[in-house]
């Protein structure tokens, strides 16, 4: 089935979407991270507020066929280098490639370097990050060690014209 993906600046009002999202994101990650659940049971994310006060940092809904199914949050470190905070897909919209094409939509919109790393112990990630940016770049991007999180972070460039997946 090849749904249409938006991908949806997030507004105010959708903090408390992401934040209801967020929960699932960090339980799903919680399999490959030592992070606790606070006393009151939910996972802390620290940043989520600054998403929507610091011009650096870029909240997105992925959308598929209108439905919310997932989130992207991106920061720009420095001007034309961007970093892909946290990429979240419900898990009854994975394996459709709704993921790597709204990956795709992110790279093209935010031109220039790009860096996405993923945790040491999350290899359906990094799978995943390795064939997504290999189509998009066609195979032209490096890969190195990151501390934070600590793994394996791949770095690419985006001009605005990567290969959309599923282009032949």
């Amino acid at each position: 089935m090849n749904r249409s993906v938006t991908l949806a600046p997030a507004g105010r009002s959708d903090h408390e979407l992401i934040a209801n999202l967020m929960q699932l994101y960090l339980h799903d990650l919680s399999e490959f991270t030592p992070e606790p659940v606070s006393e009151s049971g939910i996972f802390e994310y620290p940043y989520l507020d600054l998403y929507w006060l610091e011009p650096e940092r870029h909240p997105f809904l992925i959308l598929a066929c209108g439905e919310t199914a997932g989130f992207a949050l991106v920061r720009e470190l420095e001007p034309q280098v961007h970093e892909l905070a946290e990429f979240f897909i419900l898990r009854r919209y994975r394996g459709q490639n709704i993921g790597g094409r709204a990956a795709n939509e992110l790279f093209m919109r935010f031109t220039g370097r790009w860096h996405v790393a993923q945790e040491e112990a999350n290899v359906p990630a990094q799978r995943f990050w390795r064939k997504v940016i290999g189509e998009f770049t066609d195979g032209d991007f490096s890969e190195e060690r990151s501390e934070q999180p600590a793994g394996p972070r791949q770095v690419f460039s985006s001009s605005g014209s990567g290969r959309q997946q599923g282009e032949s």
